[in-house]
């Protein structure tokens, strides 16, 4: 499946990529960086 997720590079944003992504599913993460971190998702493919 594919998933939309935006400000995922915030706290909660950044775990739900990480889950969905450990389930094999395909992620985009939407985020602008006013609040959000590069570090949070750096990990991630």
């Amino acid at each position: 499946m594919k998933i939309l997720i935006t400000g995922g590079a915030g706290f909660i944003g950044s775990h739900l990529c990480e889950k969905y992504t450990k389930e094999g599913h395909t992620v985009i993460c939407l985020d602008n960086f006013m609040s959000g971190d590069l570090m949070n998702i750096r990990h991630l493919p």
